[in-house]
């Protein structure tokens, strides 16, 4: 019987022009295909269910391939593994039914944004956060957020070079979280667009810079005028940290 396998991997995506392949550009799924080809010796096409932009990291990506041949007993963690660069690692393998799809299969994701925000840079988390040096109020922060729950159309904060047929979306919760010198967000989705967390969390940290009000934030959601928008958090410091499934 055919099957897909499904994969679950952590990228550090600091090297990489994000997810999807590109022509002459490093991206994740051309490195995992590579290792892939080596396997099964010939091509091999891989679907993630996030496209994740250039910078952008991943704790728990999905993603599945259809295997062009059976390999009996194949550790597919161990196989692949070792074919791949030591920023990205498959965590888990495992054998799917033919409609298993981890992209359209998808009903929501989890993105987390961190913030480093004291006053001096950090060698160490230079490439994994968003250094803010300057104070922010996180109880308007968070209060500003709150807005984004539910059903709304997302469009100013969705890249202007998106061409997606609806910017509308569903956010099911979001949360700022204080961990020692980090700020969090939290948000979890429906689905996300082009930017779009990196675009929410530019616009949040102005109200928790003092330089908009609540109502403010509130009235650029609903404006659907990209131009509006403030400006776009840095890829570093976004992960994308989970996906569900029915």
């Amino acid at each position: 019987m055919e099957q897909k396998i499904k994969l679950i991997l952590e990228y550090d995506g600091t090297a990489y022009c994000g997810w999807q392949r590109q022509l002459y550009q490093p991206t994740v799924q051309e490195t995992i295909e590579v290792a892939l080809g080596k396997i099964y010796n010939q091509k091999v096409v891989i679907v993630g269910a996030s496209r994740t932009d250039t910078g952008v990291h991943a704790l728990r990506q999905v993603a599945h391939f259809v295997p062009p041949q059976s390999l009996q007993q194949i550790n597919y963690v161990k196989a692949i593994n070792s074919n791949l660069p030591s920023d990205v690692r498959i965590l888990e393998a495992t054998s799917e039914s033919i409609d298993f799809d981890a992209n359209r299969s998808a009903i929501s994701k989890i993105y987390e944004y961190k913030i480093l925000n004291k006053k001096k840079p950090s060698a160490i988390h230079r490439n994994f956060s968003w250094w803010l040096p300057i104070p922010l109020d996180i109880a308007s922060m968070y209060k500003a957020s709150n807005h984004l729950i539910g059903r709304h159309d997302f469009k100013v904060f969705c890249a202007s070079d998106s061409h997606i047929k609806t910017t509308v979306r569903e956010v099911f919760e979001v949360h700022w979280y204080e961990r020692e010198e980090f700020l969090i967000f939290m948000i979890h989705g429906s689905g996300f667009l082009k930017q779009m967390v990196r675009s929410i969390v530019g616009s949040v940290v102005e109200v928790g810079r003092h330089k908009w009000s609540i109502s403010n934030f509130e009235t650029v959601l609903h404006s659907k005028d990209r131009s509006l928008a403030g400006p776009t958090a840095p890829a570093r410091g976004l992960y994308l940290k989970d996906v569900f499934y029915s």
